[in-house]
């Protein structure tokens, strides 16, 4: 009987087809074999070979002391909650993800450069566009550690200054105009008119011309959300945005990467929505 057969549920499981190599057809024999018993842990462990194979984890190199932690983390999956706080654990893991994708694929483009060299079309192009991009993906970061260490020297020094209020987070904010009555929360439709600028100065946004625009507060930037909730009807606030609560390493269209922003926001209106509402 054949390996592939033996496990389809393990690859629907996974969403993807067996990877498991199809054995030659053979003559079937006058008597057949004894069956082979499996323990169930060995069935575990074909299934992990098959995830690993699905997902590439193997050219992660784990060391063994690596495995034992990635069969404690597949275990912990089981429960909703992570084993590290997503905010806490976020930037540290993308940097190790990063770096243990680097090195698969630095593996991967050793072994092209070498069918390049012995005149492998393919490969050569594969190794050009490698190449490229990581070239793009180099001068992108370093653009994002400039426009980081530039948004935090701009940060310290409006801190500085009279009026300006710092909040846990990071944001920083000035009253320009207080407004009247109560102050919106976070799952209200607000309505502002608005200028956004680079800390240099340079217009990037603005509310249109034909009048304020509307959204809910919490589905635009924390600073955003955060800083809005300062405000009440009427009134008018500056916020000083830095990037971790703009758009962050990614940044936009129109906006680098590791951007601090600079928003003039006049706070129109704003209403409860119901929490059924859609």
């Amino acid at each position: 009987m054949k390996l592939t057969r033996l496990l389809p549920a393990a690859a629907l499981l996974l969403g993807v087809p067996a990877v498991l190599p199809a054995a030659d057809s053979a003559p079937a024999a006058a008597t057949p074999a004894p069956e082979r018993k499996f323990t169930n842990d060995e069935l575990v462990e074909m299934f992990g070979w098959i995830v690993g194979k699905q997902t590439g984890i193997g050219s992660f190199d784990f060391t063994e002391a690596e495995s034992v932690a990635f069969a404690k983390g597949i275990a912990a999956s089981s429960k909703d909650t992570p084993p590290y706080p997503d905010k806490e654990v976020e930037k540290p893991f993308r940097a190790f993800m990063s770096a243990r994708q680097k090195k698969a694929e630095d593996k991967q483009l050793a072994e092209l450069e070498k069918k390049a060299a012995a005149g492998d079309a393919e490969a050569k192009s594969i190794v050009e566009q490698v190449k490229s991009r990581r070239a793009t993906e180099e001068a992108m970061a370093a653009e994002a550690a400039k426009n980081l260490a530039a948004g935090e020297k701009f940060l310290a020094e409006k801190k500085q200054q009279k009026g300006v209020v710092a909040t846990a987070s990071g944001l920083l904010y000035e009253i320009v105009q207080p407004g009247k009555g109560d102050y919106p929360k976070a799952t209200d439709l607000v309505k502002v008119n608005y200028t956004g600028t680079f800390i240099d100065g340079k217009k990037f946004d603005s509310s249109p011309s034909t009048g304020p625009v509307e959204f809910r507060l919490n589905e635009v930037v924390s600073g955003w959300t955060e800083g809005i909730q300062k405000i009440n009807k009427g009134g008018k606030l500056r916020l000083y945005v830095p990037a971790e609560l703009a758009y962050g390493e990614a940044g936009r269209s129109g906006i680098p990467p590791n951007s601090t922003l600079v928003f003039d926001v006049e706070l129109v209106d704003f209403k409860v929505i119901p929490p059924d509402a859609k």
